[in-house]
């Protein structure tokens, strides 16, 4: 079953996955759908929690490209929502990985939940930093975002959490590159932050009214939370 799975995560998204199989795959949270030839789809889930109710953090959907186009996304996401209202979540969150798959979600019920303020930096200056661990990051985190702590076993297996005077922030580096997952604090430290953590540029996602960010999709009356931060990208 795994090594299917991990074939098709490396036809749609070009990776072999193995991070996510190692340390966000479970068995309970995820749905798998067959065609007449094999494989045809597959969707996972993280829990996340927000004022005290269950909602799934849809995530890695994938269609084999010999089955795309046939209705099998959509078939298999109808059967997650059901499979989900069944097991008492309130509702479904997830981050489009593209602006054109906006329209996709739309198609299936889904509204946008938040928006987010992105943009870039060159390095400049600097200013004190040290790290934070997963649980300590989460727990400073405003009350009003869902909660992702259970997320954090994969998350951190790829970003880490810094944090300094008045900022925090969860992130990884790569290739002189600082690609910053969420960021809380004042955006104009952005170069410093930077500069200290060893980068030459940075990117930058907050929350804000910029671009739309996650979509939601209700399984109940529950109210819609108000803040997702972190799509494991």
């Amino acid at each position: 079953m795994i090594t299917d799975l991990k074939a098709l995560w490396q036809e749609a998204f070009r990776e072999s996955g193995d991070g996510f199989f190692e340390k966000g795959f479970s068995q309970d949270r995820f749905r798998r759908l067959y065609g007449k030839d094999g494989l045809a789809g597959a969707v996972y889930w993280f829990d996340v929690s927000w004022e005290g109710r269950k909602y799934a953090y849809i995530y890695g959907l994938a269609t084999a490209k010999v089955y795309r186009n046939q209705g099998y996304g959509k078939r298999l996401m109808n059967q997650t929502h059901q499979q989900l209202r069944r097991q008492g979540y309130a509702g479904v969150i997830l981050v489009p990985a593209s602006r054109e798959l906006f329209g996709y979600y739309e198609k299936l019920g889904y509204s946008d939940l938040c928006s987010v303020e992105e943009f870039t930096c060159a390095a400049a200056g600097n200013t004190p930093i040290k790290p934070l661990t997963g649980k300590e990051y989460f727990s400073l985190r405003p009350q009003d975002a869902v909660n992702q702590e259970n997320c954090l076993s994969y998350l951190q297996s790829y970003a880490s959490f810094w944090t300094g005077e008045g900022w925090m922030l969860c992130g990884l580096i790569h290739e002189n590159k600082l690609y910053v997952q969420e960021f809380w604090g004042n955006p104009d430290l952005a170069p410093a932050i930077t500069a200290s953590l060893g980068a030459k540029e940075g990117f930058f996602r907050m929350r804000g009214n910029g671009r739309p960010f996650a979509m939601y999709y209700p399984l109940t009356d529950a109210p819609k939370p108000t803040y997702f931060g972190i799509a494991m990208d």
